[in-house]
């Protein structure tokens, strides 16, 4: 994935509300970014779907 793109995917979860973007005023400066409340809702969704992936990769 190229840099633009992740940046882009980023901004998109911000702008849902999803993630929370964390600048961090070292040096060399950081961004960190966290789950908000309504992203960590997603948390039982997303394992369902990974274990579903995973079951999909095995059947290959």
């Amino acid at each position: 994935m190229s840099n633009r793109l992740l940046t882009e995917r980023l901004r998109d979860l911000e702008n849902e509300g999803l993630i929370v973007k964390n600048v961090i005023t070292t040096s060399p400066k950081k961004v960190e970014y966290e789950l908000t409340p309504t992203g960590k809702e997603l948390d039982e969704v997303i394992h369902v779907l990974m274990k579903w992936v995973k079951k999909r990769r095995k059947s290959l």
